[in-house]
């Protein structure tokens, strides 16, 4: 019986390795720029008074008769960034948003202040990177350690990223896509528009003259 046992605990500690083994080969491998679960990668707007974005239990938002940024714990309120305004987001560190122009990010515990990107201009946090504008190129930078690549993309207004994809409206003011990397850059869809906003298999967009209009991803010439 004792050897059985023996048998059987050695199974499960292989087991276990092998399961280890996999879960890092899969981090490793994993592509960074996916975005992750509810809370983080979550967009919010810092000029409405609403919240910006949970993360551990702490509601952050914004005042706009001060224009401070504050952390709501519990019945504890705490000023922690001034001057907030453009979209904010929520990180697995802390939560990040636009000051004076930079792009900044508050740790939770609101004892530390990060400058992540100078003069940011239309910023959007996807994993570890910030993709955002310059010159008209988007470009990518990894908040880790500075890795930062230009995609060769002249978004024409917002964009937006799902699944390693790139949507942005580009040449001709139609519907362009291309991987997280500037490459396998085409048109999805040959349709004029202004702006644009993804919700599952459907892209909801208004057209030159302002109306709105929809497309679905399984057939993007239909309007």
């Amino acid at each position: 019986m004792e050897k059985k046992g023996n048998r059987l605990a050695a199974v499960f500690i292989s087991v276990l390795v092998v399961i280890s083994l996999a879960a890092a080969a899969l981090i490793i491998v994993s592509p960074d720029d996916v975005p992750m679960s509810n809370p983080y990668n979550r967009g919010g707007n810092l000029n409405n008074g609403g919240y910006i974005a949970p993360g551990k239990d702490i509601l952050f938002f914004c005042r706009p008769d001060d224009g401070g940024i504050y952390s709501a714990f519990g019945e504890t309120c705490t000023r922690v960034g001034e001057n907030g305004s453009g979209p904010s987001f929520a990180t697995a560190e802390g939560y990040v948003y636009t000051e004076n122009g930079d792009l900044v990010q508050v740790l939770y515990n609101g004892q530390a202040k990060l400058k992540l990107l100078e003069n940011a201009q239309d910023p959007l946090i996807v994993g570890r990177w910030i993709y955002y504008t310059e010159a008209g190129e988007l470009h990518k930078r990894r908040m880790d350690d500075g890795k930062q690549a230009a995609l060769g993309l002249y978004p024409k207004g917002n964009y937006y990223i799902s699944a390693r994809r790139i949507f942005y409206i580009g040449e001709g003011n139609t519907l362009w896509t291309a991987l997280t990397d500037g490459t396998d850059n085409r048109q999805l869809a040959d349709v004029v528009m202004t702006d644009f906003l993804i919700q599952g298999q459907y892209i909801y967009f208004r057209d030159a003259e302002g109306t709105l209009c929809w497309l679905n991803t399984g057939d993007t010439t239909a309007v």
